[in-house]
C-alpha cells in the first residue's frame, strides 16, 4: 500500500512538471509569435505614416482649394478633424486628392484593412485604425479643440491571428503644416508651369 501512494505521488509530480513545462512552452510560442507580427506591423504602420503625412494637411490647404480661394491659406482657415462631406473614398495605403484630400479625412471611426503580403504568396491580416487631434506645436502631447497649425497622428494596430484579437502596437507622430509642401503639391498637382498658376499656388490668401 505505501508503494502504491508513492507512485501515485511520483505520477502526481510528473504530471505537474510536464503541464507546468507545457505551460512554459506555450508562453514562449506566444511571446515569439507576438514578436513576429510586431515587427511585420511596425513596417506596415510606417507605410501608413508616411502616406499620411504626405497628404495635404487639411482641406484649405489642398491643392483643389488653394487654386479654388487663389492662395495658400492661414491658420485660421483650418477645418475640424474628421472626413469632411463626400470623403467616402479615403484608402490607406493610396493617395487620391480626388476623394480623400487632406490626412485628417482618415481619422474615422472604423478599422482600416492593411493586409502585409509574404514573399512565400501569403499574407499577413492586420487592421490599422488612425486618430488626429490638434495639439499646441509648444506642448504636442496636449490636443487642443480649435485648429492649430499642428497635427497629431497615432496609429493602432492589431490581428486575428494573436490570441486575444487586440491592439498590440502602437505608431506616434506630429505633423506640422508647411507652405512650401503646400505650395509644391498645388503646382504638381495642377502640372502647369503657367506663372499664373504658380503665383497663386504661392501666395497667401
Amino acid at each position: 500500500m505505501p508503494q502504491t501512494l508513492l507512485g501515485l505521488l511520483a505520477l502526481a509530480i510528473l504530471m505537474q512538471l510536464t503541464f507546468s513545462q507545457q505551460q512554459v512552452t506555450v508562453r514562449s510560442y506566444q511571446s515569439q509569435l507576438r514578436d513576429e507580427f510586431s515587427v511585420s506591423a511596425s513596417g506596415m504602420l510606417m507605410e501608413a505614416m508616411e502616406l499620411i503625412a504626405a497628404r495635404p494637411f487639411d482641406a484649405a490647404s489642398s491643392p483643389q482649394q488653394i487654386l479654388s480661394a487663389g492662395g495658400l491659406p492661414a491658420e485660421s482657415d483650418f477645418g475640424s478633424i474628421g472626413p469632411g462631406g463626400g470623403d467616402t473614398g479615403c484608402d490607406l495605403f493610396a493617395i487620391n486628392l480626388n476623394t480623400c484630400n487632406d490626412l485628417d479625412d482618415l481619422a474615422q471611426d472604423r478599422w482600416w484593412n492593411a493586409d502585409v503580403q509574404l514573399s512565400n504568396g501569403y499574407s499577413l491580416p492586420f487592421e490599422v485604425k488612425v486618430e488626429i487631434a490638434y495639439v499646441d506645436g509648444e506642448a504636442p502631447d496636449v490636443a487642443v479643440g480649435g485648429p492649430t497649425s499642428t497635427k497629431r497622428v497615432v496609429l493602432s494596430a492589431r490581428t486575428s491571428m494573436l490570441p486575444r484579437d487586440s491592439t498590440f502596437i502602437y505608431l506616434e507622430r506630429v505633423i506640422a503644416y508647411d507652405s512650401e509642401k503646400a505650395t509644391a503639391d498645388c503646382i504638381r498637382y495642377e502640372g502647369s508651369g503657367d506663372e499664373d498658376i504658380i503665383a497663386t499656388c504661392s501666395s497667401q490668401r
